[in-house]
């Protein structure tokens, strides 16, 4: 799975991109489970806790405080397709949550956005949670919005899933680099 994730040389404008296999046995969260059950489903399942073997990465962007990520996840059997399955049922029905972080109590929406197809069936949502902010901010906002775009592509037995994160504006994983990860998926499976 390594092997097929992308580097610091395929992602111009980066400053740095890491990729680390996860371990069998990761470490569970400690937190509570959103506060929809359906919500939680879907949020398990872009985790790909179901995975025979999977590669998480940070991408470092030049000119933005937050990175974005990814993970790669090898499935047995129609795993794979299962966890896709489990995505989209959950976000005909989930619309937000409630949930807790390392920074307190949030309130999440959600939903569904519009991508190309990708692989062999794709699907992508946004989280957004409006996050209050510290007394004496320079911005003068009281309130800011953290925005969280995910995509979730299936090719075979192989999911890559992608998240964008930023504050304040919707940004989006670069669609290109997608299809070059999708690229070496599809040429991996048939070597």
């Amino acid at each position: 799975m390594k092997s097929a994730a992308l580097t610091e040389d395929d992602v111009p404008g980066s400053l740095g991109v890491l990729a680390d296999e996860r371990k069998p046995a990761r470490a569970k969260n400690t937190f509570p489970p959103a506060s929809d059950a359906t919500c939680q489903k879907m949020l398990d399942a872009l985790d790909a806790p179901g995975a025979s073997a999977a590669v998480d990465q940070v991408f470092n962007w030049k000119g933005s405080v937050w990175p974005g990520g990814g993970t790669l996840a090898s499935y047995e059997g129609n795993g794979a397709e299962k966890a896709v399955a489990q995505v989209r049922a959950s976000l005909t029905t989930c619309s937000g949550f409630k949930g807790v972080t390392y920074t307190g109590k949030y309130t999440a929406h959600v939903e569904g956005e519009k991508i190309p197809r990708l692989g062999d069936e794709s699907i992508a949502l946004r989280i957004t949670i409006p996050v209050k902010q510290p007394p004496g901010l320079r911005s003068g906002k009281r309130v800011s919005v953290r925005s969280e775009q995910h995509v979730l592509v299936r090719v075979g037995n192989v999911t890559a899933y992608f998240t964008m994160l930023n504050m304040d504006q919707d940004d989006r994983f670069p669609l290109p680099l997608i299809r070059k990860e999708l690229a070496r998926i599809t040429k991996a499976q048939h070597n």
